[in-house]
């Protein structure tokens, strides 16, 4: 197989909501490793953006669900709304805080990643690449 081919090939493969759930979390437990040690060594400018983007990145995974439907959905947002308003107070403390939470969430979606590309597959979860209509009105 060529280069190409393997390439082509690799494209072809769908990304699993999991994975991409994952990375995520693994993205936002990197940016607060480096906020924390950009604040250790006093340069809370080097912090910023990178408690910036980890506010988005929760943010964006609150924005994913469905809080009506149950006491879950209901918990995660709480969580990430935690996350994000820890990231406004931009201390050690308040990093800690976060990975704290976040920290243990990674270790839990890690354990079923299996299990949910199992079900996206047979359709169960909707796959990352089905088209989302919102209605605003009733």
């Amino acid at each position: 197989m060529t280069g190409y081919a393997a390439y082509k090939k690799a494209q072809s493969l769908p990304t699993m909501r999991i994975d991409l759930i994952l990375l995520l979390y693994r993205k936002a437990l990197e940016n607060l490793g480096r906020a924390r040690q950009a604040l250790t060594r006093g340069q809370p400018a080097l912090a910023r953006p990178l408690l910036l983007n980890t506010q988005l990145i929760v943010t964006g995974l609150a924005a994913e669900l469905p809080a009506y439907r149950d006491e879950g959905a209901l918990n995660f947002l709480r969580l990430y709304e935690f996350v994000a308003h820890q990231m406004k107070l931009s201390t050690i403390e308040s990093i800690d805080a976060a990975v704290r939470v976040l920290t243990p969430l990674l270790e839990g979606f890690e354990a079923v990643r299996d299990q949910a590309v199992a079900l996206e597959m047979q359709g169960v979860l909707p796959p990352l690449d089905e088209a989302r209509l919102v209605s605003v009105f009733a």
